[in-house]
């Protein structure tokens, strides 16, 4: 049990991490906030985000970006032939471009969301689409900055941490304050070889998420 005390749970700081819907990246600088009630995925290539039943699905990708290039432009190469109400972007001082172009979803083929954000040496793409007017893609462009002092904590890596059960200990109370997105109690349970029921006895060395 001690060895596991500061054991990283889920992802590390080289990948991200998220704390509910915001996404902290320390080694790339940035931060950024997708909207409440969205699933948020961390993958290796893309940050993957849905609505239940598909009523909104919006990706993030990074890739390298030539200087030369204007948003507008790359967005171009991206193989894009068509595009609808495109605008110029600024967010937090970083230069960019969106507009709606034609694309297949699990509502058929719609219109979807696209922008582009410059940001060093790279560029960052979202795109996808949202029942209406896509304000979600939008709102999570605009939410896009670097990190600040006090930000750079929250992008390290959430770490299993040990504890000793007194006679009010619970699993309930226990995931109402654990930073694990979703459903914290089963997991935390899970940890503890206590699911799917069951209480802590009092005095009992717990791992919890912190």
């Amino acid at each position: 049990m001690r060895h596991l005390d500061g054991l990283t749970f889920g992802d590390g700081e080289q990948d991200g991490v998220l704390r509910g819907n915001r996404f902290y990246h320390q080694p790339m600088n940035f931060t950024l906030e997708f909207p409440a009630g969205w699933r948020v995925e961390n993958q290796p290539a893309a940050l993957l985000a849905q609505l239940p039943n598909d009523k909104g699905i919006m990706k993030v990708e990074v890739r390298d970006r030539n200087k030369r290039e204007q948003p507008r432009e790359f967005m171009q190469s991206l193989g894009i032939k068509e595009m609808r109400s495109g605008q110029s972007l600024t967010v937090a001082g970083l230069p960019g471009y969106t507009a709606l172009v034609p694309g297949n979803t699990p509502q058929g083929e719609q219109w979807i969301r696209v922008a582009v954000l410059y940001y060093g040496d790279q560029v960052f793409i979202f795109s996808g689409f949202h029942e209406g007017e896509h304000p979600a893609v939008l709102s999570t462009v605009r939410s896009f900055r670097p990190l600040t002092e006090a930000e750079k904590a929250l992008a390290e890596a959430q770490r299993i941490k040990l504890i000793r059960a007194d006679a009010n200990t619970r699993y309930d109370r226990l995931a109402a304050r654990s930073p694990i997105q979703f459903h914290a109690e089963e997991q935390l349970r899970l940890l503890n070889g206590q699911y799917p029921s069951g209480q802590p006895a009092a005095g009992r060395l717990l791992k919890v998420v912190e």
